[in-house]
């Protein structure tokens, strides 16, 4: 018994069951994101519902991971991340229990709000260290290369129902990791940089355009597949590759080099561009390359800001981990929110979001609007 109760107190003091909290919460979320919109235009929802359905947990996320993030830094991190544990869990359930398209829209609210306390306090919990950080990333990053794929092949097998029970089982082993492990850092009321010495609205702009890139894609790809003939394995399969180059980019993300001016726009113009090959090819023999490419520019330029602005201050960083989450969820409802529209016209359109927005931000930041 007490060799059993020693091993727990070990526990408690490592990241370990932080990271495997990472991994079996981004699979379920990356599992919902994909196939919760898709289960919605299969029982009949019209492309601007489905659009709804994949950006209804960005509406509370581009605000609420600010507060929480706050929150976390007075009542202690851990906390937050039981609170949107359980909040997704309860979310999942009713997903099980209901088939209304229109209902999942109000309860990926509901989820959109657990999220939003998870990852800030989650990103305070490992702080600036960039060992820490990049293993974190990689453990989402992994579950979240497996998810498409994985439900890809239980969506054909076995059902949507058996997708939403797998959510659910992963994020029941979430509720458990949140409440092991050590709550931060210990925390001093001390700034490591000023935030002036950061180019802070370029640092924004990458939570911002991945969460566009990310959720359009999640959303839109599997109807993408199906009215262009692709089977469900296809885009499974498709996005598995976006999410392995995103991989990764952050196991080789603590490079320098990754860190120059250079490399950086030119990871920029990758974001803007690579999507648009969808709107001129439905060829899957461009897929793999594609979404590899655009997963790694995406994984790179997100550590390195992710990485950047936990750095600003020990004090706040639940803080500013919470406004990093909640431009990303500014992007990742916008995205499908505006997808949904474009998609009455054509499907294939939604993937030029990114290249008007990336080409604006390029000029604005030419033009020194933006620093």
């Amino acid at each position: 018994m007490s060799n059993g109760y020693d091993f727990f107190k070990k526990l408690e003091k490592t990241f370990i069951v932080f990271y495997l909290f990472a991994f079996c919460s981004e699979t379920a979320m990356v599992l919902i994101s994909i196939y919760l919109p898709y289960y919605s235009y299969q029982l009949g929802a019209t492309e601007i519902e489905v659009g709804l359905v994949g950006a209804a947990s960005g509406i509370p996320y581009i605000f609420i991971p600010f507060i929480a993030g706050n929150l976390s830094d007075r009542i202690g991190r851990k906390k937050g991340l039981m609170i949107g544990t359980l909040t997704v869990s309860l979310c999942y359930i009713i997903f099980l229990l209901v088939s209304n398209p229109v209902l999942f829209i109000l309860i990926r609210i509901i989820e959109g709000v657990g999220w939003s306390f998870v990852w800030p306090s989650m990103e305070a919990i490992l702080g600036e260290d960039k060992k820490k950080l990049q293993i974190y990333n990689i453990m989402w990053g992994f579950g979240a290369t497996i998810a498409p794929y994985l439900g890809s092949t239980i969506y054909q097998i076995f059902g949507a129902k058996n997708i939403l029970l797998t959510s659910i089982g992963l994020m029941l082993p979430s509720v458990l990791l949140s409440k092991v492990g050590k709550d931060s850092l210990v925390i001093d009321d001390i700034k490591i940089n000023k935030l002036n010495d950061f180019k802070i609205n370029s640092i924004l702009f990458f939570p911002f355009i991945y969460g566009i890139i990310s959720f359009t894609t999640l959303t839109f790809f599997p109807i993408y597949a199906e009215k262009t003939s692709l089977s469900l394995n296809i885009s499974g399969l498709a996005l598995s590759f976006m999410n392995s180059g995103r991989l990764i980019a952050f196991i080789i993300s603590n490079n320098k080099i990754f860190d120059k001016k250079t490399m950086q726009s030119t990871f920029t113009i990758l974001l803007g561009f690579l999507p648009l090959g969808l709107v001129f090819s439905t060829n899957d023999i461009l897929f793999p390359p594609l979404f590899f490419s655009l997963g790694f520019a995406l994984g790179i330029t997100y550590a390195s800001a992710l990485s950047k602005i936990l750095s600003i201050s020990e004090s706040k960083r639940g803080h500013y981990a919470g406004l990093f989450e909640s431009i990303l969820g500014l992007g990742a409802f916008l995205g499908p929110f505006i997808g949904g529209i474009v998609a009455n016209a054509s499907i294939s359109y939604t993937f030029i979001i990114p290249t008007i927005i990336t080409t604006s931000f390029m000029i604005l930041r030419k033009i020194k609007i933006i620093k």
